[in-house]
Formats: C-alpha cells, sequence, structure tokens
C-alpha cells in the first residue's frame, strides 16, 4: 500500500470514528422518537433567586436577585448590576428548552454546572453542561428534585455561558438606576469643591460659594450621568493598591431621596465615582464607582460596587469643573410682573427709587417727597431694568475670590409685591467700548450684560451708580 492510500485509510477511519460517536450520543434520542422531547426543566422558573455558575478555570459566579434588579458577583468582587433582561432572557431559554435523552454514561469532568435556587434559598436543579458539543448540540446532567437525568440539548445555552458568560453581562452605566431627580451633587477636586443641593424644583449651590443654581444646566448633567457608560471592568480580586492616589483627580458623589410607597419611609443613596491615573493603554482613567444606602444616622452600607473600571476620556466632559457653570443665568428667579418696587441707596440712606401702582409705576424720589407717577423715560428705564433682572440671561458670569473684590456700585434692592426683599446687589456701569455694560453683583456672584444706550444713559443718571 503506497502512503497515500495508507493517509486516505487512516483520514476515513478517523471520520467513521467520529460518525460513530455522534450516532451513540445521539441513538437513544432516536430511540425516544424524532417527535416526542423531554423539557430540560420540568419545574417553573419564576421563583428563582439566585443563579450560581461554576466551571474549570473560571471564577465562581453568582448572579442574584434583590428588589428585581440582578446583580453579579464575581468570587472576590463586589456584586454590579446586570443589564436589563439579560437574566430573564436567560431563564426563558432554560424553560423553553428541549432535548432528547442520551445514555447513562458518566458526563466528563470538564464541564460548567448551574445552580438554581428559589428566592427562599432552597435548590431548585443543578445542571451540568459538557463545555464540548457534537453537531450542534450539548451533553447536559440534570438534577430536579430526586430525579437526575442526562439530555442532548440545543447548543444555545453552552454558548451563552461559553468565554465571558455572564461576567460580561454587567451593566456597564456607571450609575445605574440613577433616578432623575437627586437631592444632592458634590463634585471634589483638588482645586475646590462643587456641592448643588435640591429644594423641591430649584437647585441651589452650597460650595464654593451660596448661590442659586441653573436648574436646566444641572438636569443635563444629571441625564449626562445617567447615560454614561464605562469601557470595561476590570479585575478588582487583587484589590485596588496603586490605582488610586491619595487625592483623587475627582470625586463624585450623588444623593437621592426616594418615598417606600410599602412603608411610607424614605430611603436615601448615595452614588460615588472616585476617578484613579490614566489606564496603561492610554485613552481612559482607571475608576472606582459603587452604590450605597444611608440610614438615618448616616451610616453607609453597600448595594453596589465598588468596582473597578475603565472610563474613558471624554466621559466626564458633560461633567463641568468650572463653578460658573452650575451658577443662574438669571439675577433672580421671579417673573418681572412680580416685582413691586426697585429702591436705590446712598450709603445708608434710600436715595430714592420705584414702586408700581395700580396705575403704574411711581417715583418715590421726587422733588415734593411724595410719590408721584414716574417719567415716560423712568418708567422705559425702570422696566427694561425689571426685565434685564428677570429674565436675561447675562453675557458673563464670574465668581469673585471675595465679597470686597468689587467694591463700590450703586446699591439696589429688589422688592417684592408684598413688600418683601428679592435681592440685594450692587450694580456697575462701563461705558467706553462699543456697547456699554452693566455689571451687577450679588454676593460673590459678578454678571455682565451687554445693554442699549437708552438704558446705560438711565442708569448714568442714577447718582452713585460706580460708572
Amino acid at each position: 500500500m503506497t502512503t497515500r492510500a495508507a493517509v486516505i485509510w487512516l483520514a476515513l477511519a478517523a471520520l467513521f470514528a467520529l460518525a460513530a460517536m455522534i450516532t451513540d450520543r445521539l441513538g437513544s434520542g432516536r430511540a425516544v422518537g424524532a417527535s416526542e422531547t423531554v423539557r430540560l426543566l420540568g419545574g417553573a422558573l419564576d421563583e428563582i433567586g439566585t443563579i450560581t455558575i461554576r466551571s474549570a478555570g473560571r471564577r465562581e459566579l453568582v448572579l442574584s436577585a434583590d428588589a428585581g434588579v440582578w446583580r453579579l458577583a464575581e468570587a472576590g468582587s463586589a456584586p454590579w448590576p446586570i443589564e436589563p433582561g439579560r437574566i430573564p432572557a436567560l431563564l426563558r431559554v432554560m424553560a423553553g428548552t428541549t432535548g432528547v435523552r442520551a445514555p447513562s454514561d458518566a458526563i466528563g469532568d470538564d464541564v460548567t454546572s448551574i445552580e438554581l435556587r428559589n428566592r427562599g434559598g432552597g435548590v431548585a436543579a443543578v445542571l451540568r453542561i459538557e463545555s464540548a458539543s457534537l453537531a450542534g448540540r450539548s451533553l447536559v446532567e440534570v438534577e430536579e428534585g430526586s430525579e437526575r437525568r442526562r439530555l442532548l440539548i440545543d447548543d444555545a445555552l453552552r454558548r451563552a455561558l461559553a468565554g465571558a458568560g455572564p461576567a460580561g453581562w454587567r451593566d456597564k452605566r456607571v450609575f445605574p438606576g440613577l433616578a432623575p431627580d437627586p437631592v444632592v451633587i458634590r463634585i471634589a477636586m483638588p482645586t475646590h469643591t462643587i456641592e448643588l443641593a435640591r429644594v423641591g424644583n430649584r437647585w441651589g449651590m452650597r460650595s464654593p460659594i451660596q448661590a442659586r443654581a441653573e436648574s436646566g444646566s444641572i438636569a443635563s448633567v444629571i441625564r449626562a450621568l445617567q447615560s454614561m457608560e464605562a469601557a470595561r471592568f476590570i479585575d478588582s480580586a487583587a484589590g485596588d493598591s496603586g490605582m488610586f492616589p491619595e487625592q483623587p483627580q475627582v470625586a463624585l458623589t450623588i444623593e437621592t431621596s426616594a418615598l417606600d410607597p410599602g412603608t411610607g419611609e424614605r430611603s436615601r443613596s448615595m452614588w460615588s465615582l472616585e476617578l484613579g491615573g490614566a489606564a496603561p493603554q492610554g485613552g481612559s482613567f482607571i475608576a472606582k464607582i459603587g452604590r450605597a444606602a444611608i440610614d438615618g444616622s448616616g451610616g453607609r452600607s453597600a448595594v453596589h460596587g465598588p468596582v473597578i473600571v475603565e472610563l474613558p476620556n471624554d466621559r466626564l466632559a458633560s461633567v463641568p469643573a468650572a463653578v460658573e457653570a452650575y451658577l443662574a443665568r438669571t439675577l433672580i428667579d421671579v417673573p418681572s410682573s412680580d416685582i413691586g418696587g426697585v429702591v436705590f441707596f446712598a450709603g445708608d440712606s434710600v436715595e430714592g427709587g420705584f414702586v408700581r401702582a395700580a396705575s403704574g409705576w411711581m417715583s418715590t424720589r421726587s422733588e415734593s417727597g411724595a410719590d408721584a407717577p414716574a417719567t415716560e423715560r423712568d418708567r422705559l428705564g425702570i422696566e427694561s431694568l425689571v426685565e434685564l433682572a428677570s429674565s436675561v440671561v447675562a453675557d458673563k458670569t464670574t465668581v469673585l475670590e471675595s465679597d470686597d473684590a468689587l467694591p463700590g456700585g450703586l446699591p439696589m434692592r429688589l422688592i417684592g409685591l408684598s413688600g418683601q426683599t428679592i435681592e440685594e446687589c450692587f450694580v456697575f456701569l462701563e461705558r467706553g467700548g462699543e456697547r456699554a455694560q452693566l455689571v451687577i453683583r450679588s454676593g460673590r456672584v459678578a454678571r455682565t450684560y451687554l445693554i442699549p444706550e437708552a438704558l446705560a444713559s438711565w442708569i448714568a443718571q442714577i447718582p452713585a451708580t460706580g460708572s
């Protein structure tokens, strides 16, 4: 026999041996009958609360449900939410899988084990799936109650658990489940800390200054945080030594408060992100993310995480570091129609002003000392100033180093219809450029407006404008 003929005969022998092995595995299935199938699992899977997956060469994975949220924990790592829909889809696949009975030969050692436990903790079933597949089918051994059976099933379930498997199902969102209405946002950086707090529907800044904040800008930041995603999860079983400096580049925390309809009590949570050093391959940072529950005394307990991820450099671009980005764009948050008066001061005494009456604006600085109807020029001037204060977005907003950083100016008080003080500030008029500029300082915030010449001329005739 020639060498070529021997090679051909050996190849044919190997092919026949493989066909015999497949036939052996599938043979009992044919005995059951082409139309007869056996369900992989006999019981319902609606009450499954924990799934434990074990396989050679991979750390144990524990998938567990809490309050309707499935989380995954790798051995040595903290739990993290799984992408919504992943586990229900897996359970549907298991519930709908059928197969044919296989020979009772012992299953191999190279298997993936899946243990299903009910919410009460009892074992519902244990599946052992051989890692190798034949003709698009996998051999699985099922222990369900007192029954043990071996089936040949479609390879879909084995493929779903191969490779990274469920470890790749973790939700890549940095703040999964973050509500759109947090109560506190804190952005700590080496140079300064920005702290924003919400009361009702209004946002205010608590640090580094106390000032009114722009709700629209904060809403945009919250939406960006809700959709922010990590590039990948990093194995944190060995710890995070050396990954994070003593003072992180950014430490972002978000606090939420939600009413539990069942108990009527409020529950508080804190989401956190700590930005560490640059990732070795560049283009991203190492970050630590997590969520904790806050009890009544301020104590914290982990809900999920902390875990370590890679965060692309551009992810935090939507979270401004500048204080000015969060400040209210207008001087006051009151409609111009609700402003009942404007008072100007010279030193400690009232220089004059205007009050709104049923008949229109009245001047309080007339020569007779009594209120008199405002002149047409004064009426146009005060209406323009009131409209600017209530609804005109400043062309520039600046945070001053201190209250004394911009001394002087004309003290001005805006008064409500009931006589309450709405805002106390200082007015500066700057002329000489292409357009006049009006600077209004409120606390440590200076807002600059480009104004028409008519308004500038009217303001200039008020004494002590600081022009």
